[in-house]
């Protein structure tokens, strides 16, 4: 199954745009950061309970209620020390992997977390395995744009 560029990108603003109204509430912690996930299908947005998130930082494993919901998720942000000589990032990343029987597996990459935040609840959609799909279905989200700006504004060449 191909994707059409507009579904993708549908997908991408859906993942960043927040909906804690539609999960469990957050674990409050000053340090540590909170989300949960509603895994559905892409295609008819049926939650998928038989569903298996993995935190591979965590070493953990969350399995979604029957709306398809993980319990809220509550880990402590590690820094990126990439870029601790650069411009240090005040917020770490963490990645989640969704798996489902006749589905694609998901692999997001770079979730963004800032201690003491709570994402709220993030949708992710899985599509129907129909031998389409020749590379593993990746997404990544981009760092936090205040931050961006910040290295942008430090490089920037003077005239």
């Amino acid at each position: 199954m191909k994707l059409p560029r507009s579904r993708m990108l549908l997908l991408i603003v859906l993942l960043l745009a927040p909906s804690s109204a539609a999960c469990h509430p957050p674990v409050e912690a000053q340090n540590t950061a909170s989300f949960a996930l509603r895994i559905l299908d892409g295609n008819t947005n049926t939650p998928l309970a038989r569903s298996l998130v993995v935190i591979p930082e965590q070493n953990k494993t969350y399995r979604p209620d029957e709306d398809g919901r993980t319990q809220s998720i509550s880990l402590l942000p590690k820094e990126d020390t990439r870029w601790a000589s650069t411009l240090p990032q005040p917020f770490g990343e963490v990645t989640i992997l969704v798996y489902c029987q006749g589905y694609y597996p998901l692999a997001l990459f770079h979730f963004m977390l800032k201690p003491g935040q709570d994402r709220g609840c993030i949708p992710l959609y899985l599509f129907p395995d129909d031998g389409s799909l020749n590379e593993p279905y990746a997404l990544a989200e981009g760092p936090d744009s205040t931050w961006v700006t910040e290295l942008l504004t430090k490089y920037q060449p003077r005239d």
